[in-house]
């Protein structure tokens, strides 16, 4: 009996060192041979660091230049040369060991940055959406990824997010993780952040999200630049969060992507309504022209019929006009209120600064 329950217990032990460390998919997953599991697709707005994290993740230097001059993947920011709005303009993916240290195999997916034009916004989602559901097609973790200093979420993020949540389903968050690149461990960033801490930070992270996301998201503090300093401390630090993500995305199912859609950007919706309401206005126009058409060529109506006409036509105008006053009312609304946001969260990244400025005079 002792015997049994010692294998038992060995091929328990065997089974979550290959679960922890091991390179295998899970059985559902039926594309393992080209892209290694875990697999983490970053995401976050424009000059957020993903290229740099993505590097990492695989070993290579943070500011890694693809050698390919036809490509940007990957390519980091601060090397972008005639780049407006990032370097990478295309989902793409590569594979390489964990840390490049040899022992687990990884897929990363690096993703162009949301919050840029429209129709660059529209071309993102399409070529993530495609590059998911038809060749990925299973995902660890989604890891959403801005600076320590981006504690302003903009509207475009939370657009972003309201899209992926669309694209993808309530089972999106459970599958979503926070991280916050450029936070530095080095003794003068730790003595300047007095004012927010890993804790208060992501809570308010979550709290922007909230209304969206299902579930409360956990984080991870991964600095690429962690051995610029190289002090002990930041070496300590980058090692807890980096493995805390590889965990994270070991212990998660893995999110089938074959059911998500694309969705119409919530601009392009607002762009189309407009058009249509336009147009609406345009025929009942032209429809009001041709009935004093001919009443002015004397064609008799009879004066019931007139009235009923007129008068439908009059309520669908009048309701047509409220219905685009109460859009544009609406989308009024929503600029002042987010721009009110920013200037509050200004006026506090103010009163941060003062505060800093004066403990630094103390």
């Amino acid at each position: 009996m002792k015997t049994v329950c010692m294998i038992a217990l060995i091929a328990l032990s065997l089974f979550v060192v290959t679960r922890r460390t091991g390179a295998e998919c899970e059985p559902s997953v039926t594309n393992p041979e080209k892209f290694p599991c875990p697999r983490f697709v970053i995401i976050g707005p424009t000059g957020a660091g993903k290229s740099s994290l993505a590097n990492v993740l695989i070993g290579r230097d943070k500011e890694f230049q693809n050698p390919d001059e036809s490509e940007k993947c990957f390519t980091v920011g601060a090397f972008a040369e005639n780049s407006k709005d990032g370097v990478t303009q295309e989902t793409c993916h590569e594979t390489g060991s964990w840390l490049g240290r040899g022992e687990q195999q990884v897929t990363v997916v690096d993703t162009p940055g949301f919050g840029v034009e429209l129709e660059e916004e529209e071309e993102t989602i399409a070529g993530l959406v495609n590059f998911l559901k038809n060749e990925l097609k299973f995902v660890h973790a989604f890891v959403l990824s801005f600076k320590e200093t981006d504690k302003r979420i903009t509207a475009e993020f939370r657009l972003m997010v309201r899209l992926l949540s669309g694209i993808f389903g309530d089972q999106f968050w459970d599958n979503a993780i926070i991280e916050a690149t450029h936070w530095s461990y080095d003794k003068v960033a730790r003595a300047k952040r007095t004012l927010h801490n890993e804790s208060t930070w992501t809570a308010h992270i979550n709290s922007v999200f909230q209304g969206m996301a299902s579930r409360e998201m956990g984080s991870v503090f991964i600095d690429t630049y962690y051995d610029v300093g190289n002090t002990s401390r930041e070496r300590e630090e980058f090692e807890k969060n980096s493995n805390a993500l590889l965990e994270f995305a070991m212990e998660k199912d893995p999110f089938p992507c074959k059911d998500i859609k694309q969705i119409k950007h919530e601009w392009r919706k607002a762009m189309e309504d407009l058009e249509n309401i336009t147009a609406v206005n345009q025929e009942l126009n032209e429809r009001i022209d041709r009935i004093e058409e001919r009443n002015s060529n004397g064609v008799g109506i009879e004066p019931s019929a007139k009235t009923s006409s007129m008068s439908n036509i009059i309520v669908t105008v009048i309701l047509t006009i409220l219905a685009f006053v109460f859009g544009v009312l609406g989308s009024y609304w929503y600029k002042s209120f987010f721009d009110k946001v920013d200037v509050e969260e200004d006026s506090e990244d103010l009163d941060e600064c003062k505060l800093q400025t004066v403990q630094d005079q103390q």
